[in-house]
């Protein structure tokens, strides 16, 4: 049986009718309760393209306006997305993904050996990792003996930083003659290393050779024999009158018999002495014949009575006037 003309006339004006309040919101319910399956829309003034009025209410295009209303974002948090942000704002060091706050991100390639560090920093000397070029890393303001210097380099005498074995290190100023000798130690006497204050060094202990325990040159007067070059040495009692060294310590000290005249000490010394007397045993000067002490001074000689016109024949004889001659003790006419 199929319906009447005016059966199908009816059911199409309920539909119409039934469209017509869906599409003015009259389908709602009287006190705000939304009809099941019907879409509410805003009374409010709304223009033709669907953008929302400042209720926050969105339109067909998804545009929000200033008031966070219910569209979604224009923004674009996906990084693979060029017109997203370059920083993931919710991320964490290590996430391959740089956020803010963060100098670098290698995710699983941080390490302290990498340029990015554990915590996404770039790696640097001082950091207490090991970077690339860096032997080893003490971290930031070491102390110093450690194995690792401030430059990231493994500690060597002569680097200029003190070491865990070193006493001392000034670098390029270490060496001979130096405060800190080639060992990085304190140079000292008996190193064997000159230092400072050091004429020599020779490491040993005998005092008998070119360098004295002392670091000084031994010489004549040390009172140190020094082999190969001294005869002798008694140190302060060198060149003492008959004493068996003398001031150049090469042989025994003035003494009677050496036939040196010691005036300070002796009136004659074998063939060494005054005039007009002879040298006798123990160094004792005795007038010769025809000879005077005349002025009790031995030790300006004995004066010659036979041919001295002031002794002539005797002491305190002049010889004056025409007869100024002494000959043979006599004053005689010149």
């Amino acid at each position: 049986m199929h319906p009447s003309p005016i059966s199908r006339t009816a059911m199409l004006a309920a539909v119409l009718l039934a469209c017509s309040f869906d599409a003015t919101g009259l389908g709602d319910e009287v006190g705000g309760t939304p009809t099941p399956g019907v879409t509410s829309v805003s009374t409010d003034d709304s223009d033709d393209s669907g953008v929302t009025d400042d209720t926050g209410l969105a339109d067909p295009t998804g545009t929000v306006d200033d008031t966070g209303g219910s569209g979604e974002a224009t923004g674009n948090s996906d990084p693979s997305d060029p017109t997203g942000p370059t920083t993931d704002p919710t991320g964490t060091c290590g996430d391959g993904t740089l956020d803010p706050g963060e100098a670098c991100d290698g995710g699983p390639n941080n390490s302290g050996g990498m340029a990015c560090t554990p915590d996404c920093t770039t790696n640097s000397c001082g950091d207490s990792y090991v970077g690339a070029g860096e032997a080893c890393d003490p971290g930031p303001d070491p102390p110093s003996g450690l194995a690792c210097t401030p430059g990231c380099t493994a500690n060597s005498c002569g680097d200029g930083y003190l070491g865990a074995d070193e006493v001392c290190d000034d670098g390029v100023d270490n060496g001979t003659g130096q405060a800190c000798t080639d060992a990085c130690i304190v140079a000292i006497c008996g190193d064997g290393m000159p230092g400072p204050d050091e004429t020599c060094d020779d490491g040993n202990a005998n005092n008998n050779d070119a360098c004295l325990n002392t670091c000084l040159p031994g010489t004549c007067g040390d009172d140190f024999l020094l082999e190969g070059t001294e005869n002798c040495d008694e140190g302060m009692n060198n060149g003492v009158y008959g004493g068996p060294c003398n001031l150049t310590c090469d042989g025994a000290a003035p003494n009677c018999g050496d036939g040196m005249w010691e005036q300070t000490k002796e009136q004659c010394d074998g063939n060494d002495r005054p005039d007009g007397v002879n040298c006798d045993g123990g160094c004792k000067a005795t007038c010769q014949a025809n000879h005077a002490d005349c002025n009790s001074n031995i030790a300006d000689g004995c004066e010659d009575l036979k041919t001295d016109k002031d002794y002539c024949g005797m002491c305190n004889k002049k010889c004056v006037g025409f007869f100024n001659f002494c000959i043979n003790g006599t004053c005689s006419l010149g």
